[in-house]
């Protein structure tokens, strides 16, 4: 569950989850992207291959850095779930 930070009752915990829903299905859908155009590449076409890849990679990298990510700020029960998420653990940290 995602809880707000705020001491008193409020609608932020509702804004909160909004927002990561948000996030989540924009992310999902570029990556769903990003796997249509990357299946239609044809891997025997290598100027089509070095034409197409760094826009596909834009385009996953402007997805991940999504404008309600961004504006949660610190979120202690968001970091706990992200640390817990089993695929998470696939990412290496720094």
């Amino acid at each position: 569950m995602i809880r707000c930070a705020c001491t008193r009752p409020c609608g932020n915990r509702a804004r909160t989850r909004d927002k990561v829903e948000r996030a989540r299905r924009r992310l999902r859908d570029a990556y769903r992207d990003a796997r249509a155009k990357i299946d239609a590449i044809d891997p025997g076409d290598p100027v089509g291959l070095g034409t197409q890849l760094p826009g596909i990679f834009t385009a996953l990298a402007a997805a991940s850095n999504d404008k309600d990510l961004a504006s949660l700020g610190t979120n202690q029960a968001l970091d706990d779930a992200v640390k817990k998420s089993p695929s998470c653990s696939l990412v290496p940290r720094s």
